[in-house]
């Protein structure tokens, strides 16, 4: 999807940061293509996003073992 400043200028969507996983990286593309149709995305937002992206699949992976494993768990006992 190509796009366009007011002056006519082609705009290029920012690159995803170097440190986030190619998971992270998936939910950048798709978050910058939404906030880019709905001309909401700006610089100064980039490095909330890149956090969003992180704990958005944090939350991905941590739903995963909740479901699997349960909210609770039992402590093992230490012999006194």
């Amino acid at each position: 999807l190509k796009r366009y400043d007011s002056s006519g200028k082609s705009i290029e969507d920012p690159v995803a940061p170097g440190h986030l996983t190619s998971d992270e990286r998936k939910v950048w593309r798709r978050v910058v293509r939404e906030l880019s149709a709905l001309k909401t995305l700006a610089k100064t937002n980039l490095p909330t996003l890149a956090r969003y992206c992180q704990l958005s699949v944090l939350c991905e992976k941590t739903s995963k073992v909740l479901k699997e494993k349960g909210m609770t768990y039992e402590r093992q006992r230490e012999n006194k």
